[in-house]
């Protein structure tokens, strides 16, 4: 809540996870935040001697337009690659414009917009 200050933008997700919601906040931002967090709940998970594995996973809607469910399950293969590699706490899904570009591009060929 320190970090966030809105508690209806916290949400909890599964057993153990969160999910928050930053409006208005870029990618570089949004890691700058993150790391900060990090560091704070690995202080306080020491401090109660505990070992959990804290890792921290991020989509942004930066430059598209997509889905809330779209945003979680990137985030969550975020959170799948810092599971897996210890010495990346922090995986953050970063949108590739030109790529994006092409994609919507293609996908309007698909819906034959052309013949209205």
């Amino acid at each position: 809540i320190d970090t966030f200050k809105y508690r209806d933008l916290l949400f909890e997700f599964g057993d153990d996870s969160y999910i928050c919601v930053l409006p208005s906040v870029d990618l570089n931002k949004t890691l700058s935040i993150s790391e900060r967090l990090y560091q704070d709940l690995k202080q306080v998970i020491a401090s109660f001697n505990l070992s959990n594995q804290l890792v921290i996973g991020i989509s942004t809607r930066t430059m598209r337009l997509v889905q809330g469910i779209r945003l979680v399950k990137e985030s969550i293969e975020a959170v799948s690659k810092a599971l897996e590699e210890p010495e990346l706490p922090i995986v953050a899904f970063r949108v590739n414009a030109e790529r994006y570009k092409q994609f919507l591009t293609e996908e309007l060929k698909k819906t034959n917009v052309s013949n209205y």
